[in-house]
């Protein structure tokens, strides 16, 4: 399958992918399994290519991801270097991606590739599909409208992206076009065991204890439906688990009947806090909304942001808002 509309723009991409010698490929802060997935996939053609590529992301990449390959190559730094080609996928806004555009760099060919709503995107090409489910299922028809082969490693890094955008195939963007695109790249030797199974799997005997301290901490506020807890930088230190083994922890928060929606606050060393928000497709809560007033972003039913604002006044932000 491809899309008709996106021909001529997957073909521009392709011959600026194709002769270029150097390329960056950028994601956004705090990156998801889609983020990463498609910078994964997109980095194989350009090795296959033997084009020199720079994978960029402001924080580490999410440990759960560790089996993709090339994932220990993500740096948080991409030098001043000349780019014959810059990559921006997944970002809602642009200033999410850390990118700033060195004098060297300021006519550098930018494609953009995302699925979020239309915001601050920037880009000599962009494509924007918010109603495709994720930033790796538009990498997929970028595949297949070039006749661009994926092998196995590829079609797992796109399984991966659209199995975590998609709730894992739970939520409404699970459509039947992303289903087709799934038993394809199961056919070419993707491993959705494997994605499944680091998705799903308990970090460690700390970990969980760590879990069971937030939800035994969990307050939920009765006039909006919000479940929060906080962690500290403190508590880190006691259970011995890292800043940045916390996925997943904000989905078992939201899963209590009383909740609408969750935000699991996380004080990383910078004294700053990390947001992570979730909901549920019934729930009817678009939580990137929420994520928007601190500067974040993000998905209807999951999102995230970093601030400077303390616990207390995230929540009475939160709580004077019309939800």
């Amino acid at each position: 399958m491809t899309i008709p509309r996106l021909d001529l723009k997957f073909n521009q991409i392709n011959n600026l992918l194709s002769g270029a010698k150097r390329a960056l490929i950028a994601t956004h802060k705090n990156p998801d399994g889609d983020g990463i997935g498609s910078m994964l996939a997109l980095n194989f053609i350009l090795k296959k290519n033997n084009i020199d590529a720079v994978l960029f992301c402001q924080d580490p990449p999410p440990r759960e991801l560790n089996f993709l390959p090339y994932w220990h190559e993500i740096k948080n730094s991409y030098g001043k270097n000349k780019y014959d080609v810059i990559v921006a996928l997944d970002y809602g806004d642009f200033q999410r991606t850390g990118l700033v555009l060195e004098p060297e760099n300021i006519n550098t060919p930018l494609i953009t590739i995302d699925h979020h709503q239309a915001g601050n995107h920037k880009g000599h090409i962009r494509i924007v599909e918010p109603q495709l489910s994720s930033t790796s299922e538009i990498i997929y028809y970028f595949f297949q409208e070039n006749n661009i082969e994926i092998d196995k490693n590829m079609a797992t890094c796109l399984l991966a992206g659209i199995f975590f955008d998609t709730g894992g195939f739970r939520h409404s963007n699970t459509s039947q076009a992303v289903l087709q695109a799934i038993g394809d790249l199961l056919s070419r030797g993707g491993d959705l065991n494997k994605v499944t199974e680091n998705a799903y799997k308990i970090k460690s005997v700390n970990h969980s204890r760590l879990l069971g301290k937030v939800l035994s901490d969990l307050e939920i506020l009765q006039d909006n439906g919000l479940a929060f807890a906080v962690i500290k930088q403190n508590d880190f230190q006691e259970y011995g688990v890292r800043n940045d083994m916390t996925e997943g922890i904000a989905n078992f928060m939201c899963i209590v009947p009383e909740a609408k929606f969750s935000l699991l606050l996380t004080e990383e060393p910078s004294g700053q806090f990390r947001g992570n928000l979730r909901s549920e497709e019934f729930k009817n809560i678009d939580v990137s909304r929420i994520a928007n007033l601190f500067g974040g972003g993000g998905h209807k039913l999951a999102a995230g942001f970093t601030t400077d604002l303390r616990p207390e006044k995230i929540i009475e932000t939160i709580r004077q808002q019309n939800i």
